[in-house]
């Protein structure tokens, strides 16, 4: 049986990280509104949305959207045009999940050090928090290709890390998909399942993350 993550362990630890999309905000919408864009642009049908995964990178949704039997130039291009797109976006249709903003204002009062840890690009994930008045909560925004170059989540852990000298074994990451679950015991931080986001309820248990959130409202005191 997994614990339920508790604001006594949440407001302990010496540094917290946290996934973006299924994880601080319900990026649902625009990121369908986007893909639907994309591929109407190129020819191609809107899938049922039944089908599409959010939360693995941007080529792994479309491939897997389009059935996986695309070109891989064909792919790039889809890319391409997706990213052109969604970093014009308002994210108006990207809302916060409820407690999230008022979370991130609670822990920063207790001088927590705070780290966004996405496959987002930089220019998206820096633009999204701009937009959402989220900027000035992290010491620490990490991305897909920040500095121009590739980041796996487990390298971005390692760099929150160094970064706010925090212990590993007493930090946390949250994240909605097996992926950060990995990352985190990768790196020895102690992960958190948001049961909430995107990721599969019974791949989230199996990757046995050390705690599950259920609702950020939980940890709001």
């Amino acid at each position: 049986m997994i614990a339920k993550i508790t604001p006594d362990i949440c407001f302990s630890a010496p540094c917290i990280a946290f996934d973006f999309d299924g994880t601080l905000c319900d990026s649902n919408g625009d990121i369908l509104a986007t893909l639907r864009e994309t591929l109407m642009l190129h020819g191609f049908p809107m899938p049922d949305t039944k089908i599409i995964r959010i939360g693995p990178p941007l080529e792994v949704m479309i491939q897997e959207s389009l059935g996986g039997r695309i070109e891989p130039e064909t792919i790039e291009l889809l890319v391409r045009e997706y990213r052109r797109i969604y970093e014009m976006s308002e994210y108006a249709a990207s809302p916060l999940y409820p407690g999230a903003f008022e979370l991130l204002e609670q822990l920063r009062d207790r001088d927590i050090p705070l780290a966004i840890a996405t496959n987002k690009r930089e220019s998206a994930i820096r633009r999204i928090l701009a937009k959402k008045e989220l900027m000035p909560f992290f010491e620490v925004v990490l991305a897909c290709d920040s500095g121009g170059e590739r980041w796996s989540k487990e390298r971005m852990l390692g760099h929150v890390l160094q970064t706010t000298k925090a212990r590993p074994e007493s930090s946390l990451f949250f994240g909605d998909t097996p992926g950060d679950i990995l990352a985190g015991r990768a790196i020895g931080m102690r992960s958190i399942a948001t049961v909430y986001g995107y990721g599969e309820h019974q791949e989230l248990l199996d990757a046995r993350p050390d705690y599950l959130c259920e609702r950020l409202t939980d940890l709001v005191y």
